[in-house]
């Protein structure tokens, strides 16, 4: 999925979360300085929408480095022989590891590089009634590793990252503020949780609404929002009538 796909899929998610997806006629995809999504509403009426991912650049980071050291691991295990006796003895696993937040990305290299013969080394697994239990490696760079088997086409890995999950609703939502954008018709911002679920929204609602409310007559936005993809589910509204 392109870009541009992507923008617009979340974009009807929005739309019927908000309760205005049956009212949808078109919708475009813009190139900068528009905003990322021109509607057309069924009575005629045009509305820009700009989309914002809610995650800040550390989380891309942890994200980037995460699936780097994937896409490592599996490069190295498809190189080791047929015959090696890791291959042979987790031919049926799959691997689930929790790097440390802290690890940076050639500390996760290394320990990828010793990973397959850890594993198969004395004490590195304990079996307690028919479960499997990893003990991690030492150096603190990973910090769980969980193994499940299956009709599993294996060894293979997944990963998921380290620490809690901030929510820099704020940040995302004012970095959108400094943007120039240059379009006929009134612009609302659509800021949204995806690639990491949204937590309980009293950790980040009030400073966000104290935020928006002083803020949005200085913005180029009529209307901000924030949407939950998983649901879809609309968690914030500054309010107003939709444009339909």
């Amino acid at each position: 999925m392109t870009k541009r796909e992507r923008e617009r899929a979340i974009f009807r998610e929005f739309a019927n979360a908000a309760g205005i997806g049956g009212d949808v006629e078109c919708v475009e995809s813009r190139e900068p300085p528009e905003p990322d999504i021109l509607c057309t509403f069924k009575s005629g009426n045009r509305t820009a929408y700009e989309l914002t991912e809610i995650m800040d650049e550390a989380r891309k980071q942890e994200l980037s480095d995460m699936s780097a050291s994937l896409n490592h691991l599996h490069d190295l295990v498809k190189q080791l022989p047929e015959t090696h006796p890791f291959r042979n003895r987790f031919a049926n696993a799959q691997f689930h590891i929790r790097f440390n937040e802290n690890a940076n990305i050639n500390a996760r290299r290394n320990i990828c590089n010793a990973l397959p013969d850890y594993l198969i080394s004395e004490g590195a697994l304990l079996t307690i009634r028919e479960t499997e239990y990893v003990i991690p490696p030492s150096g603190g760079q990973i910090d769980s590793i969980h193994v499940r088997r299956g009709a599993l086409s294996g060894p293979t890995f997944t990963s998921s990252a380290g620490g809690a999950l901030r929510t820099p609703v704020v940040d995302s939502v004012a970095k959108k503020y400094r943007k120039p954008y240059k379009t006929d018709h009134e612009i609302q911002l659509v800021a949204y949780f995806d690639t990491f679920h949204s937590v309980v929204p009293d950790s980040w609602l009030p400073g966000a609404t104290e935020f928006v409310m002083v803020s949005l007559a200085m913005s180029p936005f009529t209307r901000v929002w924030v949407l939950d993809v998983k649901g879809p589910s609309i968690q914030y509204d500054s309010g107003g009538a939709p444009s339909t």
